[in-house]
């Protein structure tokens, strides 16, 4: 996989909402080769929730990678190892 270009979203205040969450990655994937999002986690919905946009647009054919910040993201940051 050639990347030639990463389109990047970052929200350090919170995690948007599902239907945000998938604006964002649609709009990010149409000016870039890889979509990065990474947004504050604070509780656990966040985190899954988030978990799931990003499963989701994976299957739906973008190259994707994301992150969760915030001490209840910690969980997060090692699964993206």
């Amino acid at each position: 996989m050639g990347v030639r270009s990463v389109s990047s979203y970052h929200d350090f205040e919170q995690t948007p909402r599902n239907e945000g969450l998938r604006r964002i990655i649609t709009d990010c994937d149409s000016y870039g080769d890889l979509v990065k999002v990474v947004v504050f986690a604070e509780n656990e919905q966040d985190t899954l929730s988030f978990l799931h946009c990003l499963n989701t647009a994976s299957h739906r054919g973008v190259v994707i990678a994301g992150d969760s910040c915030g001490d209840v993201g910690k969980h997060r940051r090692v699964i993206n190892l």
